[in-house]
């Protein structure tokens, strides 16, 4: 996986902190270096994480949930700014 240094350390942290299969590493975006995507199994909520023009540490979230007539488009149901790894993980625990 071709990404940002940012975004493969937070992958790292994830792993070291939740177990790699209770979710799925989503890649919608391959022309994002800065974005990743985490999803619960069944592929209802989705967690976009950009470190896009952030400060070491800090991260932009989306909360989506997926549309059952169309699975393939989510619905935002939270976006947050500056989120520390603590809020992450957070947030990670409810909804994954």
């Amino acid at each position: 996986m071709e990404k940002d240094e940012t975004i493969l350390e937070l992958i790292a942290e994830i792993n070291k902190e939740f177990d790699e299969n209770k979710y799925l590493l989503k890649d919608f975006w391959e022309g994002d270096l800065c974005a990743i995507g985490f999803s619960d199994l069944n592929e209802e909520i989705l967690i976009y994480v950009s470190t896009w023009e952030k400060e070491k540490g800090c991260f932009y979230i989306e909360i989506e949930k997926s549309n059952k007539d169309n699975p393939e488009k989510y619905r935002v149901l939270d976006r947050k700014e500056n989120v520390e790894f603590k809020e992450l993980k957070s947030i990670f625990r409810s909804y994954l």
